[in-house]
């Protein structure tokens, strides 16, 4: 038997242990247990026990008495005789039954003890452990195919396994569903299924995950050995929820009346003009689930809306798409289930026309124009229309003309004062919209122009006098001599004969001087001044005092000193008043021309 001097084994799960008390003269027992047997049925364990003597080889007891041996502190054995020990020699040996508890664990304590040579106990020891457990209550589990996981599919059909640990057990089977427990199975050995489309069971567990995909709960297992109830265990299940999409129907329509009134059609929609509509009807949730939002999308841009009832409407507005379309429809439920579905819808495609346009008087410059517009636009499934229409004005003008109706494609002509420019405004219009083009039309006058009626030659003209040069409406004369102009001549003509124009006489009698702002006489142009006569004048000499010099200049004699001194003196009149103080003049013709 094996020594296990001072050594203590406490709450160690084993199949075997023992222990060796204190010594005396190197003397000391052992206490030695192992299983012999267990019963599940039972919930017990057996065990052999075995009580030795031990120490040196040769050592020897003398007297040894009084063994005792508790197991749970039950005695299981004791004597007083004395007997005589060697090394390993057994004192005593025999077996315990244990049992287990409910959930099956056991722990049990031995002890030990002997006197030796001695009346009183002089050697002892303990020890405890704890035993291998005997499976109790059965562990339920649900190994679902293919995942073998407690995951199943409302509506499936589950086999909940037992797992018992004796023959002899049997077991109640319990599914629970929140507060809600329904009974599978009673008595059942091995293994039980449910069939979870029952209704009572589908719809329990359909109710409870209304706004989940799945619902979790256990599956409770009360176990017995004959009448008596070992325990009660449980196992998860988590029950999916599949083939609850939520069911509707979709159209589509234009709700636009102006564009209705194109097509009679609400299936089309004309590009950047109909007003799309996204019909849901019908709309249904699944097995206790509710509706929560309707969804489009198109060209990756979504629009949502919540959904009540059965039915909803989403106003997508405008589209500015060029072809027919597939757009995605959405209906979410309270699980998160999406169901999609895929429409097309027939787009019309649309812009606004337009329109090449050829414009040019006749000749470069007749007052006769002619215009030519081709005009392109959206056929709209053969349903739109163009009108061409045109006004013009010249440019100097605020307001513009009537418009006029022009074929597409179909040359016309208008007149247009050719000594003028003009605007011209062309506006293409189909049953949506309209372009307009502002287009200038010039002066319809040649660079250089020879008009052989008249003899005369115009630069950037049409002449209008005969025999006449003229530029940009104006001859030579009128450019040389404008209004206001001034004509001197040694001939007496009058300058309308050689240049044109109205001419008056001018300046007759006068000489010409330019005006002088600086000068009141001559501040103003045209301003009438001075004389011709020298008028009558005379002038005041002053005298000063007498020095002794001659200060007049004439030949020396006496002067009085009364009669010079400080005395004023007037000198004689001078002028006829009829004598002229003119500058040298000549005399010449000199028109204005007034017009």
């Amino acid at each position: 038997m094996k020594q296990i001097k001072d050594i203590k084994l406490t709450n160690t799960k084993s199949t075997s242990g023992g222990f060796d008390t204190n010594s005396y003269g190197e003397r000391y027992l052992t206490f030695w247990w192992e299983i012999k047997s267990q019963s599940i049925n039972n919930a017990s364990t057996t065990i052999k026990w075995y009580l030795t003597g031990s120490g040196g080889s040769t050592t020897r007891w003398y007297y040894a008495e009084k063994f005792k041996v508790k197991i749970n502190d039950e005695q299981v054995y004791f004597s007083t005789n004395q007997i005589q020990l060697y090394n390993g020699t057994q004192v005593a040996s025999g077996e315990y039954t244990l049992y287990h508890d409910s959930v099956g664990n056991c722990s049990f304590s031995a002890y030990a003890e002997a006197a030796i040579y001695d009346s009183w106990v002089n050697v002892s020891g303990s020890g405890s452990w704890e035993l291998p457990s005997i499976q109790r209550a059965s562990q339920p589990s649900i190994n679902t195919f293919p995942n073998n996981s407690p995951n199943f599919n409302i509506g499936d059909t589950i086999t909940i396994h037992m797992n018992r640990a004796s023959n002899k057990f049997t077991h109640n089977v319990y599914f629970e569903m929140g507060e809600a427990t329904y009974t599978v199975a009673e008595g059942v050995t091995d293994n039980c299924t449910l069939d979870t489309s029952l209704s009572v069971i589908s719809q329990s567990l359909y109710q409870l995950s209304a706004n989940s995909k799945s619902y979790t709960n256990v599956v409770k297992v009360d176990t017995y050995n004959g009448s008596t109830k070992i325990g009660t265990k449980t196992c998860q299940y988590i029950a999916n929820v599949t083939n609850s999409e939520p069911t509707f129907d979709v159209a589509y329509q234009d709700t636009n009346s102006t564009t209705l009134a194109i097509t009679n059609n609400n299936q089309q929609i004309i590009r950047n003009n109909s007003t799309l509509q996204i019909n849901f009807t019908n709309a249904e949730a699944k097995n206790y689930a509710t509706l929560r939002r309707v969804g489009v999308v198109i060209e990756g841009v979504g629009t949502y809306a919540e959904i009540t009832g059965t039915s909803a409407n989403v106003n997508i507005g405008t589209l500015n798409l060029a072809r027919d379309t597939d757009i995605t429809v959405s209906l979410l439920d309270s699980r998160g289930f999406i169901t999609q579905k895929t429409v097309t819808i027939t787009v019309l495609d649309w812009v606004l026309p337009t329109a090449i346009i050829s414009m040019n008087r006749v000749n470069n410059y007749y007052p006769e124009t002619n215009i030519n517009v081709d005009a392109s636009y959206s056929s709209l499934d053969s349903k739109n229309t163009i009108t061409i229409e045109y006004r013009i004005k010249k440019t100097t003008d605020s307001t513009w003309g009537a418009y006029n109706t022009l074929q597409d494609n179909v040359q016309s002509q208008f007149t247009a004062d050719n000594l003028y420019e003009w605007n011209v405004q062309v506006k293409v219009s189909d049953r949506i919209g309209s372009t307009t083009y502002n287009l200038p039309l010039g002066k319809g006058i040649p660079i250089l122009f020879i008009d052989r009626l008249l003899r005369s030659l115009g630069i950037d003209c049409f002449p209008k006098g005969s025999s006449s040069l003229e530029v940009n409406g104006k001859t030579i004369f009128d450019m040389v001599y404008p209004v206001g102009s001034i004509y001197i001549s040694v001939n007496n003509i009058n300058p309308s004969t050689l240049f044109g124009g109205t001419w008056e006489s001018f300046g007759t009698g006068r000489t010409l001087v330019g005006v002088d702002t600086s000068q009141t006489e001559f501040n103003t142009v045209e301003k009438i001044g001075g004389s011709k006569y020298l008028q009558k004048h005379s002038h005041t000499l002053s005298v000063p005092q007498y020095t002794g010099q001659n200060l007049w200049g004439l030949p020396s004699y006496q002067y009085t000193y009364d009669t010079y001194q400080n005395q004023v003196r007037t000198t004689s009149e001078a002028g006829t008043g009829n004598s002229g103080n003119l500058q040298p003049y000549i005399t010449v013709y000199m028109w204005k021309r007034t017009a």
